[in-house]
């Protein structure tokens, strides 16, 4: 629903942007890079889609399964006025002969070719090492606002999905401005975000209107209670349980259940620790 209402969004122009966090392999990709373009061109078959991945490769990998399902005669049947342009076809960017298309990007990569009234990000880091850096983090920031963006289309949506790594990767900064009281908001993106857990904290809600609240409304029914799977007949409870016992704490919260603890602590930040060269004296001593 999510998904289908930001593809409406986009065709609108009413700039939506769009943030779904997954544990690994829980079928984000599949859901999204895989299938969700097939989706918009088969209704509109106009639009141009950047999708963009920490490595190129693996964004023309989605750009071949796209073309695919293209061709297949299913989908032609089920839409039979999307068609590859029979000179522009390459994986590495094509076109549909109502001039939409697909461009797949890597993430700190320039984009040449083609805008975006869909900018995909699925994954745009690799593993640890890359989130845990602050200068890949930081490039990463300079890519999304240089390059990314401007490839954007007026109105054009921008659709995040990833696996958390770090408080300060790319969803998180774009969360943090949208959640820091002492700016000016006007002017900053609102994101609908939708944390998937790999293991439910609290009884968890859909709403009519398709929100996931952890209190129960109006109309809201139960979908998953404190303590299930998101995705039981794949990782069931027992061997995510098993996963957690052999994993870092950080790398659970970040990777599994998308809350990301920053590094300079929760509770005991960096900044409330102090050296001394001589022991301070205790007080009323």
């Amino acid at each position: 629903a999510k998904l289908e209402k930001f593809v409406e969004d986009c065709v609108a122009r009413r700039s939506p942007r769009l943030m779904i966090t997954f544990p690994p392999r829980h079928g984000k990709s599949e859901q999204t890079s895989r299938k969700l373009p097939p989706f918009i061109l088969g209704h509109h078959p106009e639009l141009e889609i950047i999708l963009a991945s920490y490595d190129i490769s693996l964004a023309e990998q989605f750009s071949k399964h796209v073309i695919q399902i293209l061709k297949d005669e299913r989908y032609q049947n089920l839409f039979p006025g999307t068609q590859l342009h029979p000179d522009d076809q390459a994986m590495s960017g094509w076109r549909t002969t109502a001039g939409g298309g697909f461009k797949p990007a890597g993430v700190g990569v320039g984009v040449t070719g083609m805008g975006a009234h869909v900018l995909i990000i699925d994954d745009p880091f690799k593993d640890r090492a890359e989130a845990d850096s602050d200068t890949v983090r930081n490039n990463t920031w300079d890519w999304y606002t240089d390059v990314a963006m401007t490839r954007l289309a007026p109105g054009g949506g921008i659709l995040i999905i990833n696996t958390r790594w770090h408080d300060d990767d790319l969803s998180g900064r774009l969360l943090a401005m949208m959640n820091d009281e002492e700016q000016d908001q006007t002017h900053i993106d609102q994101w609908d975000l939708v944390n998937f857990a790999a293991i439910a904290e609290d009884d968890e809600y859909l709403t009519p209107d398709y929100r996931l609240v952890t209190e129960p409304e109006e109309g809201a029914r139960l979908v998953r209670s404190a303590g299930d799977a998101l995705h039981p007949a794949r990782y069931p409870t027992e061997l995510l349980l098993r996963m957690k016992a052999t994993m870092h704490p950080r790398s659970w919260n970040a990777l599994y259940q998308q809350n990301p603890t920053p590094d300079s602590g929760i509770m005991f930040t960096k900044d409330l620790f102090r050296r001394y060269v001589h022991a301070p004296s205790r007080r009323g001593r």
